[in-house]
């Protein structure tokens, strides 16, 4: 689950890559570019915890309360 999160987030990065290229090449404004990039940014800051917590937790137990048995 936490792929599919990382692919967004990198998505997102490559995306801002566009907009940066598509306002040198003045196909879109500064101020477009500041808006969506911005989003682009804000989008990569909420998916980056997501992923973090994935990639820490075992996504079949989430969610159930510990096994005693396996406690130390």
């Amino acid at each position: 689950m936490a792929d599919y999160y990382a692919r967004a987030r990198g998505s997102a990065l490559e995306s801002r890559g566009h907009l940066a290229k598509a306002a040198g090449e003045e196909f879109i404004s500064e101020e477009e570019l500041g808006t969506y990039d911005g989003k682009y940014i804000e989008i990569g800051k909420m998916l980056t915890p997501w992923i973090n917590y994935l990639q820490r937790t075992n996504w079949k137990t989430r969610g159930q309360p510990p096994d005693p048995k396996t406690d130390d």
